[in-house]
């Protein structure tokens, strides 16, 4: 059943204007950011010198312990620590942070991570934030293309309630909750399978989305890297990691997010159900570079990995963690 039939009681009109009044925040600058006790998709995480991202989400492996994937372009290297806000903030706008868990494994071609969660965080595995129109519905994510030898060992019970996502369409509308975005936002399409590698951020295979309102207006904003791309259906269909600037000569300026297939990075992951090895990323830098741009034919492009970037007063022994609170259900219906 389609999630339009599951959206709430509540009127086009209205939502629209609570999109709006996100919209004048965002031009702002403005971010919230709520305690929660509880780790979900759709929330921030960041690493020690304050660059975030968003949680896609939390899953369990077969022996119980809890991992979280997002992008992995803010992390350098396995055993990095990784950290979540408190929801206080100090007088000087320092935004205070606590260790939730540890890099478990990196994934160059598909630019996503795992990080193991620390047991004394609690989770909720596999779903969005709150209001995020999935209520307590998880992510449903790919089948594993091809399963390690022995799944006792490696493999996520997760993955047995994964499914086969259809094939994509051309301008398909598709609804992501990124943490800065702090809402179901919705896109388009525009690119179903990047053709080439002439771009050092975006991946061969790669899945661009522009707004439904026109690519003239950015769909993404920074720190909304690992957000996680839906279709009606509740299928995770890709990962948003890379921002797409396009400034031709004398024309207006366009975007195009671009999200790695949630096919490839189930298939890098073991935890997921995959059989590819670990990826370390001791030997390529990951973290500090954070655009691309390059020239052609009087046209200008900017690659930006959609990082935020807050200044963090790490803390011990503080309980809870940040959540980018959720204000809509998913807008299939406007």
């Amino acid at each position: 059943m389609p999630l339009d039939d599951e959206i709430s009681a509540l009127s086009k009109s209205n939502l629209r204007e609570r999109l709006n009044d996100r919209d004048q925040r965002e031009e702002r600058g403005e971010r919230k950011i709520e305690e929660s006790n509880l780790l979900r998709g759709g929330q921030f995480v960041c690493n020690e010198g304050g660059l975030a991202v968003t949680l896609s989400f939390c899953f369990q492996d077969a022996d119980g312990k809890w991992f979280g994937l997002t992008a992995a372009h803010f992390v350098r290297e396995v055993g990095e620590e990784v950290f979540g806000f408190t929801g206080e903030q100090a007088d000087n706008g320092v935004r205070r942070a606590k260790v939730i868990g540890n890099v478990y494994e990196i994934s160059l071609e598909t630019d996503s991570m795992l990080f193991e969660v620390k047991q004394d965080v609690k989770c909720i595995g596999s779903l969005l934030a709150p209001h995020a129109g999935l209520g307590e519905t998880p992510v449903k994510l790919p089948a594993p293309s091809s399963r390690p030898d022995s799944r006792s060992s490696v493999a996520s019970s997760s993955t047995e309630t994964t499914v086969i996502i259809p094939s994509l369409a051309q301008a398909q509308r598709l609804v992501g909750f990124g943490a800065s975005r702090r809402g179901a936002y919705y896109g388009a399409v525009s690119t179903l399978s990047y053709p080439n590698c002439d771009s050092a951020r975006i991946k061969q295979g790669d899945i661009g989305i522009t707004h439904t309102d026109g690519a003239s207006k950015k769909l993404s904003d920074g720190g909304d890297c690992g957000t996680v791309f839906i279709d009606e259906y509740g299928n995770a269909v890709c990962m948003h990691h890379v921002l797409r600037k396009h400034t031709p000569a004398m024309m207006g300026t366009t975007y195009e997010s671009f999200g790695v297939p949630m096919q490839r990075i189930v298939d890098a992951h073991a935890l997921l159900g995959g059989a590819a090895p670990l990826h370390d990323a001791e030997d390529r830098c990951v973290g500090p570079v954070r655009t691309e741009m390059f020239q052609g034919a009087a046209t200008q492009i900017s690659d930006t990995e959609d990082i935020a970037h807050f200044r963090i007063e790490i803390l011990s022994g503080v309980s809870g963690i940040c959540e980018s609170h959720q204000l809509l259900r998913i807008p299939f219906c406007i």
